[in-house]
């Protein structure tokens, strides 16, 4: 299990499974891309100075990037996608509004993978924290 420990996540709610456009979303809202490179196309100019804060984790390969899929709240649907920072620098106002506007900018204008117009609704923003707690059970 990957561990989120001292993040928190800035997570855009949608109506797709978001395994399929999490990086390259990530990149166009953000300017950041992780280890692998995916979505590099998706950066503009600009825009990763603003986002300094945000950190890289692992995936379940080892592989370090700043978004993962993420369930819908309350759901095992993985039509969410979290952008992560750090707990001690988490993402300001300015950047908040910066990320909405580019999330919806992303959804209306996203093709599939044929270059064929495949709009994303997002449905919803919010924050997460992430914390790890431990407790003993007797046995």
């Amino acid at each position: 299990m990957i561990e989120y420990e001292n993040s928190v996540a800035f997570v855009i709610d949608t109506n797709e499974y978001a395994g399929n456009f999490e990086r390259e979303m990530c990149a166009y809202v953000t300017g950041q891309i992780g280890e692998c490179g995916v979505g590099s196309e998706y950066v503009e100019k600009g825009i990763p100075e603003q986002f300094e804060n945000i950190i890289n984790m692992p995936d379940d390969n080892g592989c370090y990037r700043p978004v993962t899929c993420f369930p819908l709240k309350g759901t095992r649907d993985n039509s969410a996608v979290a952008i992560f920072f750090d707990s001690n620098n988490p993402p300001s106002k300015e950047q908040i509004e910066l990320m909405k506007e580019r999330s919806n900018l992303f959804g209306e204008n996203h093709k599939d993978w044929q270059g064929k117009p495949k709009p994303i609704s997002v449905t919803g923003f919010r924050m997460v924290s992430f914390k790890t707690t431990q407790d003993e059970i007797e046995i």
